[in-house]
């Protein structure tokens, strides 16, 4: 198994609404990344569902589409919640 050396977004990282949360990233190798993760979107998906479950995905395609309003203040409550997302248990 190849380690993990690039961040993955689930919900596109162009989506500024999920663009930050950690849940919406997988660790992959490079191989998995690009040579399944961009080349082959319709398998990724379906492996994604089931590693995370079709709930957090949904929600988070759901999240994705959800217009925000990029600014400084934006940005300082994104850094906040990652900051708590790090010191809480994740599972």
């Amino acid at each position: 198994m190849e380690p993990t050396t690039e961040a993955h977004h689930i919900a596109p990282r162009g989506n500024f609404a999920t663009r930050y949360l950690l849940e919406n990233g997988l660790g992959l190798g490079a191989w998995c990344h690009h040579g399944n993760g961009h080349d082959r979107p319709e398998y990724f998906e379906s492996e994604i569902r089931r590693v995370i479950g079709d709930e957090l995905y949904d929600s988070l395609m759901e999240r994705s589409r959800v217009i925000v309003k990029r600014n400084k203040w934006f940005i300082r409550e994104q850094i906040e919640n990652m900051k708590r997302a790090v010191l809480l248990p994740r599972w």
